[in-house]
């Protein structure tokens, strides 16, 4: 790794310039010696680019040197050592960090600027075929994406998500299976779509959620705040039906089943709040109640007796334990329940 173009890749992939493929190659290679670890950190320490940046501190190099190469396109960028760098946040007067930076970044626009511009700059006709990444959660795991174009994905327990390893020029689309909660940043040349559960949800910039499991036989899409478009995704060509546009605090369930989808409006608390932390249940059955709290804690769920099923409770937990969830379910449907290692069964006292 002492050689230039491999020093080079280090630097990129510790200023968050490398291409997926690129940042495959750097981890591979981290894992494959303990030894590797020390010299990324030692080109860290040369460069400047010793993790004290902040994400947003990153994002806005990243910005620069794309825009940097933008602004170069039909000139040799090669032959060409000419840069003007804004330094992000610097102000008038360059601190000693900001300068290595400065440095890092022109040295990545000079010497390894060319094959990221070549592979950055096509048209999309000529470019590779985007790479679709993977995300996907177990039961009691949260996660949050975030975007180079700025927009946030909060994905919840037990679902996936499918996107693309960049964004296309006229578009961004990801697949979404389970529930996700979406701020996605403007762009009114590129809108947003979601396509979920045999849904389409379009947007150009807003914050909504889409809930899509697949064993509840429905999607749900509330909005917290603008405007999104909400379509069956084969309804148009088959019955002509259009897509259902919805606002804050607006909602619409598409029932797979049935295939139709319904508007509703009020208060949408209870289907955002677990982006928060917060377990809210309005009228729920204990079915639905064990369900929602397997996927929280990542626990098994047994009803000793089927009519415990449709017993029904409303109840708000805010970072509570497990077992103080169990209480108050157990004292509000006056039940008994017993747990064993990472099963928990609900019975009647006989």
């Amino acid at each position: 790794m002492n050689d230039f173009p491999k020093r080079q890749l280090l630097i990129n992939y510790l200023l968050g310039l490398c291409t997926p493929g690129e940042e495959r190659e750097v981890e591979h290679w981290l894992d494959k010696e303990p030894g590797n670890s020390a010299l990324l950190q030692k080109v860290a320490n040369e460069t400047g680019c010793n993790g004290s940046f902040t994400k947003a501190e990153k994002k806005e190099i990243k910005d620069e040197f794309l825009s940097e190469l933008n602004s170069n396109k039909g000139s040799d960028s090669q032959k060409s050592k000419r840069v003007s760098v804004r330094i992000p946040n610097a102000g008038s007067i360059m601190t000693g960090r900001w300068l290595k930076v400065a440095a890092v970044v022109l040295l990545v626009l000079t010497a390894g600027g060319a094959g990221f511009y070549y592979h950055n700059s096509l048209p999309n006709d000529e470019q590779a075929e985007v790479v679709f990444k993977t995300r996907a959660l177990s039961a009691g795991q949260k996660a949050t994406l975030r975007f180079g174009d700025g927009s946030v994905i909060e994905l919840n327990s037990e679902s996936i998500l499918h996107y693309p390893s960049r964004f296309n020029a006229d578009k961004r689309e990801v697949y979404l299976e389970g529930e996700a909660f979406f701020s996605v940043e403007r762009d009114t040349t590129r809108p947003f779509i979601i396509h979920a559960g045999g849904t389409a949800t379009q947007v150009l910039g807003t914050s909504f959620n889409i809930r899509a499991y697949e064993e509840e036989g429905k999607v749900q899409v509330a909005v917290v705040e603008g405007q999104v478009a909400v379509a069956e995704e084969k309804a148009e060509k088959r019955t002509g039906q259009k897509a259902i546009h919805i606002t804050k605090n607006e909602w619409v369930t598409y029932h797979s089943d049935e295939q139709i989808i319904e508007k509703g409006r009020g208060d949408i608390w209870e289907m955002v709040a677990w982006k928060d932390d917060v377990l809210v249940f309005k009228d729920q059955s204990l079915s639905r109640i064990a369900k929602r709290l397997e996927r929280w804690y990542n626990i098994d769920i047994r009803l000793a007796d089927e009519s415990l099923a449709n017993r029904r409770m409303s109840a708000t937990f805010e970072d509570n334990s497990l077992e103080q969830v169990l209480k108050v379910i157990a004292l509000s449907l006056d039940i008994s329940y017993r747990k064993d290692a990472e099963t928990v069964n609900f019975y009647k006292e006989k």
